[in-house]
């Protein structure tokens, strides 16, 4: 199901949540998850990619994840529905950076970020109560 312009619900979401009996995944979509992807994509004018698995790819856990996900911290911010993982086609990782620090205005949900050092070709981002406007760089 699309739930912005641009992305379905599986792009944000783990598999898991699409086989559990009388759950909605829908409801595990939050305000972070529906904005920042599709606002990135709006300012960039380029194609996102958080998940693929419904596609027949790899990429599974980089939106959402469940509580019990072995991915990541225990306190992970993806468990919280405040994270995502992104590939911007055709830019690099310091580009993505680049493009959140010098438009905070337009990417304001934004409130961390993962150190590109241990990021492997992707961006991690945030939407964690930082209570500052600076963006708030994170190491695992």
């Amino acid at each position: 199901m699309k739930v912005t312009k641009d992305f379905w619900n599986w792009e944000l979401l783990p598999p898991e949540l699409f086989v559990i009996g009388n759950v909605n995944p829908n409801w595990y979509l939050s305000e972070f998850l529906l904005t920042f992807p599709q606002a990135l994509r709006d300012f960039l004018g380029k194609s996102i990619v958080v998940n693929d698995w419904a596609d027949g790819g790899g990429l599974i856990n980089r939106g959402a994840r469940m509580p019990d996900c072995a991915i990541g911290g225990k306190l992970s911010m993806h468990k919280f529905l405040k994270a995502v993982d992104v590939n911007v086609k055709g830019l690099t990782q310091p580009d993505v950076l680049g493009v959140v620090l010098k438009n905070r205005d337009k990417f304001q949900m934004v409130t961390a970020y993962e150190d590109l050092s241990f990021t492997h070709g992707w961006n991690h981002f945030d939407g964690r109560n930082t209570g500052i406007r600076e963006l708030l760089m994170v190491r695992p």
